[in-house]
């Protein structure tokens, strides 16, 4: 009798793949990112990335809100307490924000990318702390944009 997999095979699975999704994503962008590389490089047979995710863009949603999730706890981590006077607390969020961006110049451009490619469209919230806002066709979801188009400059 042939049993499935322990939960914590398929956790280590879907994390190797949202790892190197956020590689290949990162090094060549969501169109031209490959799943076949991705699935290569996660040791996973292509039918498990579309078990876990469906298609492509169903990983990339997934992997956009795991970088953003982690990329903000690590923020947190390193804001510690904020001062009460708002420019204080402005040169703390630039004091901790700057050495992230040195550390992770490339994942940072796939975030770019998500935050401003048009043509990418938001089906997730994308942020624990933003609620999420209707799907706007500019990715306006990325910023919790609540704004109607024609409200911006």
């Amino acid at each position: 009798m042939q049993t499935s997999p322990p939960r914590s095979i398929l956790d280590g699975r879907r994390t190797a793949l949202v790892t190197a999704a956020i590689r290949e994503f990162a090094a060549a962008g969501y169109l031209a990112a490959s799943t076949n590389r991705i699935v290569e490089a996660a040791g996973v047979s292509k039918g498990l990335l579309f078990h876990h995710f469906g298609d492509k863009n169903g990983l990339y949603m997934e992997t956009v809100q795991t970088y953003i999730t982690e990329l903000m706890s690590r923020f947190d981590e390193r804001l510690g307490r904020t001062r009460p006077d708002l420019f204080e607390r402005l040169r703390q969020y630039a004091l901790a924000k700057w050495p992230l961006v040195e550390e992770e110049p490339s994942t940072l451009a796939f975030l770019q990318e998500a935050m401003t490619d048009p043509r990418l469209s938001c089906t997730t919230p994308c942020s624990p702390r933003q609620p999420r806002s209707p799907p706007q066709p500019t990715g306006d979801c990325f910023r919790g944009s609540t704004r109607a188009p024609s409200d911006r400059a």
